[in-house]
């Protein structure tokens, strides 16, 4: 692991706030240049104005936290585009416990070079539902 990169799950790194705030901004104010672009971007990914990445993966899928919610359980949740699944953690307490129990149960290992995750993903499912409320 470099000092640049955080790595907590397999295919998710860390989003530094700076950069998270950054690209809410660009979504609450987008510079489209006709009235097409703009509908089509409030129909795909509209429902995540006010989000902030904290986990993302490399296809817009990751773990996101929603300030408009903060006062509400499940303001941090793990969202999955492709099949439109989330998991709302209560608070972000129970996130951490579920990150701790995947690694103490195995459901994610570090292999021996340290910079990658290995996961066993059904597991790590079964282990979200313990901690979370999976909509899929």
């Amino acid at each position: 692991m470099t000092d640049d990169k955080i790595n907590l799950f397999p295919g998710q790194g860390f989003q530094p706030l700076n950069t998270a705030l950054d690209e809410r901004d660009q979504m609450l104010d987008p510079h489209y240049d006709n009235v097409t672009q703009r509908l089509t971007s409030a129909i795909l990914i509209g429902h995540r104005q006010h989000w902030l990445t904290v986990f993302p993966d490399w296809g817009g899928s990751g773990h996101f936290y929603d300030p408009k919610r903060r006062r509400q359980a499940g303001h941090f949740f793990y969202h999955f585009d492709e099949d439109r699944n989330y998991v709302f953690f209560p608070s972000f307490s129970n996130f951490i416990a579920y990150l701790i129990e995947a690694y103490e149960s195995r459901c994610f290992k570090i292999r021996d070079e340290g910079e990658t995750i290995d996961a066993d993903f059904e597991a790590a499912m079964e282990l979200e539902s313990k901690y979370g409320t999976n909509t899929g």
